[in-house]
Order: C-alpha cells, then structure tokens, then sequence
C-alpha cells in the first residue's frame, strides 16, 4: 500500500529538474516530425519511380534499336541478294548475248533458290520480266518483290544494274514502262 501511494504521488506529480522546471513526458511526436517523415519517404518514392521510368524508356529505346537494326539488316540482304543475280545474268548475257527466257532458267543459273527470294519473313519470291533484248535504253525492271515487305517498299533490280527500294504505287508505275513479251 505505501509503493502504491508513492507510486501515485510520482506519477501525479513531476519532479522538477535542475533547471528548476518540471519535467513533463511526451507521448508521441510532433506534427513537424510527422510531417517530416511523409516528406523524406515521399522524396524516397519519388527517386524510385524516376529510375523505374528512366530503366523503362532505356528499354524501349533499346528494342526499338534493335528492331530497326534487324529490318535494315533484312533490306541489305535483300539487296545482296539482288546484286548477285545481276552478276548471274550480266555473266549470263556475255556468254549467251540474251537474258534467260523463265524464272527456272534464272534459278538454275544461281545454283541457290534462296537468291530469288526476299530473305525478310512477309517476303515472296521475286518476280523476274526478262527484257526482251540486252541493248534497251531505258533501264526496265528485271527483278522485284510482289510484296513490299521493306517498311511498305519492294526491293527492284533494274536492267542497268540499279537497285532501288519503291513503294507499291513507283512499282506499278515501273512495270508499265516495261514491254510485253
């Protein structure tokens, strides 16, 4: 009983400090405190969805590269490709002074089935117009993709060596210019 009435007494009252004022416990912090803390952690959000965002756009940026790099890889092998058919008929047409009448006769000269093909997946095969003679003056087109499989362009080899990338509308307006066999 005496510890539960002094027990009261120091409870009920403060003792006073050196200074001369009571001491008075707080529960709890202070309103600035609070404060304070919603700040810091919400400055600490803040940093970690910056970075987020910033390793999200480096991504994109990344395979978008990527993406290009693959398609323009595809346009110089269809390129190539072409290329080395105009040797097969240049050499064709020194030996024989005519272009191969069909596109099986192209094919075996190439030896590869692959050359006659556009290398890019939405690819076809191409289409071979050969010219009629090997002395035409304008340059007519000689091989092309029935497809524009190129960022919506066809890859076309013309008579004079020329490779060209052109939309569906340039095609057309190409193949008019080419003559009836």
């Amino acid at each position: 009983p005496v510890c539960t009435l002094l027990c009261m007494d120091i409870a009920a009252e403060p003792q006073p400090r050196a200074s001369g004022r009571p001491h008075v416990r707080r529960r709890g912090g202070t309103v600035t405190n609070v404060v304070s803390g919603v700040v810091l952690l919400g400055l600490v959000g803040l940093g970690v969805w910056w970075v987020i965002k910033g390793l999200g756009q480096a991504g994109q940026q990344y395979t978008g590269a990527l993406v290009q790099a693959r398609d323009d890889s595809t346009v110089i092998k269809c390129q190539m490709n072409l290329r080395s058919v105009w040797q097969v008929l240049q050499a064709h047409v020194a030996a024989e002074g005519a272009y191969p009448e069909t596109r099986q006769d192209l094919g075996n000269l190439c030896g590869d089935s692959r050359l006659l093909r556009c290398p890019d997946p939405n690819g076809e095969d191409y289409v071979y117009l050969p010219p009629r003679r090997v002395d035409v003056a304008a340059p007519q087109i000689v091989l092309y993709g029935p497809k524009a499989a190129h960022g919506g362009r066809s890859s076309v080899l013309f008579s004079d060596g020329r490779i060209a990338l052109l939309g569906p509308e340039e095609v057309k307006g190409a193949l008019v210019a080419v003559p009836p066999r």
